[in-house]
């Protein structure tokens, strides 16, 4: 029971999916790491307010151009563009 977590549809197929491993401290922070070794950071909260946009464009600032394809090239889907945007 000390090894189950907690986590949405979406987190549980990118364990799965993407191979992505969970690693749990001695304290209880879970550390997720690609396969490759790098660590995934939390979203920081976004808090829409009266300019969402902005808000918005401040909080996804550091993911540049060229880190959001499709294999094809295309334009990304809604659900692409916010699984981008939520998971960066």
């Amino acid at each position: 029971m000390s090894r189950l977590l907690l986590i949405c549809s979406a987190h549980h197929r990118a364990v799965h999916d993407d191979d992505i491993r969970l690693d749990r401290a001695a304290d209880g922070t879970v550390t997720a790491r690609t396969p490759d070794g790098r660590v995934l950071t939390a979203a920081p909260p976004i808090l829409p307010g009266p300019e969402p946009a902005s808000k918005l464009a401040h909080a996804t600032r550091h993911i540049t151009p060229t880190a959001i394809h499709t294999p094809d090239g295309g334009r990304l889907g809604l659900i692409d563009s916010i699984h981008a945007l939520l998971n960066p």
